[in-house]
C-alpha cells in the first residue's frame, strides 16, 4: 500500500515543502519508492526521488501533482497521489506619509516637505510628488526623493500629493498643505491626543483634538481618515471626532484646525484595533479520594471576534498521568494513582491563530482522619492533648454496585453536612448523560439508582458537594 501523505497549501514566497511518503506490505516488505510529477507547472525543482520523503522546491504558482509508486519484494507495486497547491503572494499595499501641513509667512517663501513611506511586505521602490493646487506654479526638486523643497511660493494655499510605489508595484498616496501668510500672522496649534489601542470587540472611540491660537481664534476643526480599513466617522467637524470600526488594524486620522485668518495647522494620531484573544476556561479545581484514579475536565474556549478552532491539554506538573484524547474540549484524565497535586493547561486557538490558557487544580488524597493539636495553658504551665474528632460522616464518593453491572447499578454516597448537592454522569466521551441528584440532603449515608440505555464503555459519576468533585467510574458488562 502507498501514502503519498495529505495534501498541501503554500502561499508565495514560500516556495518549498516536503512530501512525506510512506508504503506498507502485509506479506513482505517494500524495497523501492519512486516520485513522479503528473501534473502542475514545470519549474519544480524535486530531491531524492527514490526516498520516500520528497524535498520540491521553485514552485510557482499553481496547482501540483505527485505520485508516489511503492514497490515490493515480489515486484509488486501500489500508487497514491498528493497535491500541493501554490496560493499567489498577498500584496500588502505601502504606506505613504507627505508630513505634517505648513504654515510659512512671506517673505518667506521656501518650505521643505519631508515625507516618507514604508511597506510592511516588501520596499518602497519609488517617490512622486506633485502640486495638485495652489494660486502659482511653485518650483520644485526633486520630484523623485521622499524630501521635496518647494519655492517661489505666492500667498495663498498649496497642495502637494505625494505617491510610492513598492516592489509589488502598489501605490499608496497622502497629501499636504502649504499656507502662505501675508503678514505676521501665528499659526495655530493643534494636539490630536495620544496614540490609542482597543481590542476586539470594542471599536468605538472617541479622539479629542485640543487646539489653540496665540494670536486669535479658532474658526474650524476638520477630521480625516489617513490610513486604515473602513470605519465610520462622526462630529468630523468639532474637536471631538466618534469613531465606529468593525476591523482589526491601524487607522491614522488627521485633525486639520483653521484659525479666524485662514491659517492652518494638522496633526495626526493612530488607533490601534487587536483582534480579540480568546478565552479559556479549564474547569473548576477537583478533588477525587483514592482508590478513584480518573476524572473529567470539562473545558471551553471563546472567541469574540471568531470561532475556537483547537483545543489541546497538556499536563503542567504533579505525578504522570494520561489525558485520553487531549484535543477535546472534555477529556478524561486516567492514571490518579499517586496523591498529591496535578495540574493541567488548556490551550485555545481560535480561526485567527490567537491562543488563551487556563489552568486547572486535580488534587488526589487519600481518605481523611482526625486531628490531634497541642494546646498550652500558660496559667497553669502545663499542656494539655486536645482531639479534635472527626465529624459522624466524611463527604465521599463510594464505588456503586454491582461493577460491573449489567442494567441497574446503585451509587452509594456519603455526606459529613447538610448541604446541596448534585451527582451527574458523564459517557467516555465527557458528554453528560443525566443528572442524578440535585437537591439538598441531610448529613448521613445515601445512595441512588442509575439505570442507563448501555451506550458508552465506562461512566464517570461526579459527586460535587463541600465545594469539591468526587469521581468515580461505572463499568457496564
Amino acid at each position: 500500500m502507498a501514502n503519498a501523505g495529505t495534501d498541501q497549501s503554500i502561499t508565495l514566497p514560500t516556495n518549498t515543502t516536503i512530501l512525506t511518503g510512506s508504503g506498507s506490505d502485509s506479506d513482505g516488505q517494500i524495497v523501492s519508492y519512486l516520485w513522479n510529477q503528473t501534473s502542475g507547472p514545470t519549474t519544480a525543482t524535486t530531491s531524492a526521488l527514490n526516498q520516500p520523503v520528497l524535498t520540491i522546491s521553485n514552485c510557482v504558482q499553481g496547482e501540483y501533482t505527485f505520485t508516489l509508486t511503492v514497490t515490493d519484494n515480489s515486484n509488486k507495486t501500489a500508487v497514491d497521489a498528493v497535491s500541493v497547491f501554490v496560493a499567489p503572494k498577498i500584496i500588502i499595499p505601502p504606506t505613504a506619509e507627505a508630513g505634517n501641513d505648513k504654515i510659512i509667512t512671506l517673505p518667506t517663501n521656501t518650505v521643505v516637505l519631508t515625507g516618507s513611506g514604508s511597506d510592511s511586505d516588501g520596499t518602497i521602490t519609488s517617490y512622486s510628488w506633485k502640486q495638485s493646487s495652489g494660486p502659482t506654479a511653485a518650483t520644485t526638486s526633486p520630484l523623485d526623493q521622499p524630501a521635496l523643497t518647494v519655492s517661489n511660493c505666492a500667498q495663498g494655499s498649496y497642495t502637494f500629493k505625494l505617491t510610492v510605489t513598492d516592489n509589488d508595484n502598489a501605490v499608496a498616496t497622502d497629501s499636504v498643505s502649504i499656507n502662505i501668510a501675508s503678514g505676521v500672522n501665528l499659526p495655530p496649534v493643534v494636539n490630536a491626543g495620544a496614540d490609542k489601542t482597543l481590542s476586539l470587540p470594542a471599536t468605538t472611540t472617541t479622539l479629542n483634538a485640543v487646539a489653540s491660537d496665540p494670536d486669535g481664534s479658532i474658526a474650524s476643526y476638520v477630521w480625516t481618515k489617513v490610513w486604515g480599513p473602513s470605519v465610520t466617522l462622526t462630529n468630523a467637524n468639532t474637536s471631538a471626532l466618534s469613531i465606529v470600526a468593525t476591523d482589526a488594524g491601524t487607522y491614522t486620522f488627521k485633525v486639520t484646525v483653521t484659525d479666524n485668518k485662514g491659517l492652518k495647522t494638522s496633526d495626526n494620531i493612530n488607533v490601534i484595533i487587536k483582534k480579540a484573544v480568546p478565552l479559556a476556561n479549564a474547569g473548576a479545581d477537583q478533588q477525587i479520594i483514592s482508590p478513584t484514579s480518573e476524572t473529567i475536565l470539562q473545558g471551553i474556549g471563546t472567541d469574540a471576534d471568531g470561532t475556537i478552532i483547537s483545543y489541546a491539554w497538556t499536563q503542567s506538573s504533579g505525578p504522570a498521568a494520561i489525558i485520553n484524547d487531549p484535543t477535546l474540549p472534555s477529556v478524561t484524565v486516567s492514571q490518579l494513582t499517586t496523591t498529591g497535586e496535578y495540574v493541567f493547561l488548556l490551550t485555545v486557538t481560535d480561526n485567527d491563530n490567537q491562543k488563551g490558557t487556563d489552568y486547572v487544580k486535580v488534587i488526589v488524597s487519600k481518605s481523611g482522619t482526625s486531628q490531634t493539636s497541642v494546646a498550652r495553658s500558660s496559667d497553669f504551665q502545663s499542656e494539655e492533648v486536645q482531639t479534635l474528632e472527626a465529624p459522624l460522616f466524611e463527604t465521599a464518593l463510594n464505588q456503586n454496585y454491582p461493577n460491573p453491572f449489567t442494567s441497574n447499578t446503585t451509587i452509594p454516597f456519603t455526606l459529613g453536612s447538610s448541604q446541596h448537592v448534585v451527582i451527574k454522569v458523564y459517557d467516555f466521551y465527557g458528554n453528560e448523560i443525566q443528572t442524578l441528584v440535585n437537591e439538598e440532603l441531610s448529613a448521613g449515608e445515601h445512595s441512588v439508582a442509575f439505570s442507563p440505555t448501555i451506550t458508552s464503555q465506562f461512566y464517570n459519576i461526579r459527586l460535587i458537594a463541600d465545594g469539591k468533585i468526587f469521581v468515580a467510574k461505572a463499568v457496564p458488562n
